[in-house]
């Protein structure tokens, strides 16, 4: 299954991911009785995921000449795209938003950037559990992005430390094709970074869970403090009762941003 979808074009993977995620919040509001945002998220979930079904089946034969390469431009092209799609779900729960703040708000949870057009208090839990949840996945790619799709390609910094010009490889063009075809690299690398990224996550939660936190608030700060970017919900940090605890809590996750040797496997 995984290697199936491995060969499928990485803005396809992406997109379909994008739909997955918006059951997060739909499950969510769905166990807090909130129905109304579970059916917004839902329907956005399914319109997504029937899309990504179509274009898979359409561009099942593609084969890129060079993967890596192809990587790096559908990533480019994530960042272009996704905030659309992943505005969807936010203009069905706002339906008094405009198309262009929906946007900017997702454009800035994707890519980790954490501003926000809303205030706190106009957003129900499950819309700040989506925005969240943009964030946590906009952290990851670029985490996985930076280990498979730019450092084959000495890129993102890694020509510094390997000393080749960027977009080289030690190795050639043709090397780092043969090594990113069907996807194999990025594939190995999500599912040895997931475990650790979504492990750290879920402990401070728990975490903060412990420190008094309230429970839907306490796991929109910890994916605003894996992905970095800072998301919070109607409760600040400042405001959550978690004192000095949950700030050591939030500076011990804060710790693996620091050096890319933090997480298993990223020297390879």
């Amino acid at each position: 299954m995984l290697a199936r979808l491995a060969e499928l074009p990485l803005l396809v993977v992406l997109l379909g991911l994008s739909g997955a995620i918006s059951l997060v919040p739909a499950l969510y509001a769905f166990g807090a009785n909130d129905h109304e945002h579970a059916r917004d998220f839902l329907y956005s979930a399914l319109i997504l995921l029937v899309i990504t079904v179509m274009l898979g089946i359409a561009t099942a034969a593609y084969t890129p000449r060079d993967p890596a390469r192809s990587h790096l431009a559908a990533l480019v092209l994530a960042y272009a795209v996704l905030p659309f799609a992943l505005a969807l779900p936010l203009a069905e729960a706002l339906p008094d938003t405009t198309l262009t703040n929906a946007w900017f708000e997702m454009v800035s949870a994707f890519t980790t950037t954490g501003a926000t057009a809303y205030a706190p208090d106009r957003l129900a839990d499950a819309v700040h559990l989506w925005r969240a949840t943009v964030g946590w996945f906009g952290g990851f790619l670029i985490l996985l992005a930076a280990y498979a799709v730019l450092a084959p390609l000495t890129l993102g910094g890694t020509e510094v430390a390997s000393g080749r010009p960027p977009g080289r490889s030690g190795t050639g063009t043709a090397q780092v094709a043969r090594t990113a075809d069907s996807g194999q690299r990025l594939t190995r690398f999500a599912l040895m970074l997931f475990p650790a990224y979504a492990s750290l996550t879920l402990l401070l939660w728990c975490g903060l869970l412990i420190a008094g936190e309230r429970g839907i608030a306490a796991l929109i700060h910890a994916m605003g403090t894996l992905s970095t970017s800072g998301i919070t919900g109607r409760t600040s940090f400042q405001a959550s009762g978690t004192g000095m605890a949950g700030e050591v809590l939030v500076f011990f996750c804060l710790v693996f941003a620091l050096t890319r040797r933090a997480l298993p496997g990223t020297h390879a």
